[in-house]
């Protein structure tokens, strides 16, 4: 039987596609209530939206190993993700947005923000798991012990709460967690998402009884990481809701709305913010990002046919 037009698979392109363009909504949204409207109570749910990101980057790369392995595994990361990155921090240098001295300290590396660092780390460790380890189980504990110590040494709870995200992603991959999953009746999977809210409010309510560095981030690590999973698994429950296909085109660019929206938004420091200016600054975020996604685009079929008539 053909699949209904308003119904999509787990993890399939259209699922991830609106879990993104939600995903990134969202944290412009926080970036424009924190930075201009003084409004900073929803800070914690844009490193929830980021852990989508990661999650699903970290499924797709399992997905992709299954059928590529680790071919041309460099290339394609660096076309995508960190030349965009560059010319889009060398345009905002030269326009004088960000100084010489963080343009020569970051771009050349294509590490641009803390998001784009904990994506390398995710990658990096990857491509060493599953390089010199042949077993794939073994491929991915090491994935999750590493992580785990990661955590442990590190005190930035920004990158710290994000560390299982990716493997996690990984996992439901590797351990074809999918096809269990898409058997669950509906009655079991609200039952999975009640519980897994229940996680996110009880740790919630417990977040201020830690002093302690590791247990801090600990905290924040699992309503952060079980929010995301929430809002990923929720979509995939509630998927017959014809609205939800909204997202898809925000998702489509979702890159290059992460990479802009910083700088897009900044129109509104140079004049009185209002709903006018808030649209203007909305609009111009997503009429670049737009156009900036098409660029990209066009780079990476380049760099495809390149690599067909080179054999890269």
């Amino acid at each position: 039987m053909q699949k209904k037009s308003n119904t999509f698979d787990l993890c399939d392109k259209t699922h991830f596609g609106i879990a993104k363009g939600m995903g990134i909504l969202i944290v412009i949204l926080v970036h424009l209530t924190n930075r201009y409207l003084n409004f900073p109570v929803l800070s914690p749910v844009a490193g929830a939206m980021v852990a989508i990101f990661l999650i699903c980057s970290g499924y797709g790369l399992s997905e992709s190993f299954k059928y590529k392995n680790l071919s041309n595994y460099w290339g394609n990361k660096f076309v995508k993700i960190w030349v965009p990155s560059f010319i889009q921090v060398s345009i905002v240098a030269l326009i004088g947005m960000v100084g010489l001295k963080v343009w020569l300290t970051n771009s050349p590396l294509f590490l641009y923000g803390w998001y784009l660092q904990v994506l390398f780390y995710d990658y990096a460790l990857f491509w060493i798991a599953y390089k010199f380890v042949k077993n794939e189980k073994v491929s991915l504990g090491l994935l999750f012990a590493i992580s785990i110590i990661t955590f442990l040494l590190l005190k930035s709870q920004i990158y710290a709460e994000q560390l299982l995200c990716f493997p996690i992603g990984v996992a439901f991959s590797q351990l074809n967690l999918k096809n269990k999953v898409e058997k669950f009746s509906i009655i079991k999977s609200l039952m999975v998402l009640g519980l897994l809210v229940s996680v996110v409010v009880g740790v919630w309510l417990l977040r201020n009884t830690f002093n302690n560095y590791i247990m801090f981030n600990a905290v924040w690590l699992v309503i952060k990481t079980t929010f995301a999973i929430v809002t990923i698994y929720g979509i995939y429950v509630f998927r017959k809701i014809p609205l939800l296909k909204m997202f898809i085109p925000f998702g489509s660019m979702s890159y290059a709305l992460y990479l802009l929206n910083n700088y897009t938004l900044k129109v509104l420091e140079k004049c009185e913010v209002n709903i006018w200016s808030v649209l203007f600054a909305l609009a111009l975020t997503f009429v670049s990002a737009f156009v900036y996604s098409k660029i990209c685009d066009w780079i990476y079929k380049q760099y495809i046919v390149l690599k067909k008539e080179v054999k890269i």
